[in-house]
């Protein structure tokens, strides 16, 4: 004897009216804080230029090599972050 398979209820949007007010208002005041967010127009800076050329010139490697320098670019930005480039400590002599 096999169970009768229960109806699946359709996924709906519930309605804010429904919701408690304080969360209904949580909602709607994150929801507006995301559209005034993907709105924002973000004026592209040197970094966002530098990054571009840096994308085209991966582009023109090999596989292997671009997984390489892209090793070495992410190691690079490691030392940074702990701050290996501070400029009271910068040895040039050490950076090769």
């Amino acid at each position: 004897m096999s169970k009768p398979t229960p109806a699946k209820k359709s996924k709906t949007a519930t309605p804010l009216e429904s919701i408690s007010p304080p969360l209904s208002e949580a909602i709607s005041d994150a929801s507006s804080i995301l559209k005034n967010f993907s709105s924002a127009s973000h004026q592209k800076d040197e970094c966002d230029h530098y990054g571009s050329l840096i994308a085209c010139q991966l582009r023109g490697l090999s596989p292997q090599q671009r997984a390489i320098v892209m090793m070495e670019f992410n190691q690079i930005m490691f030392r940074a972050r702990f701050g290996q480039y501070e400029e009271e400590g910068l040895n040039f002599a050490n950076l090769s």
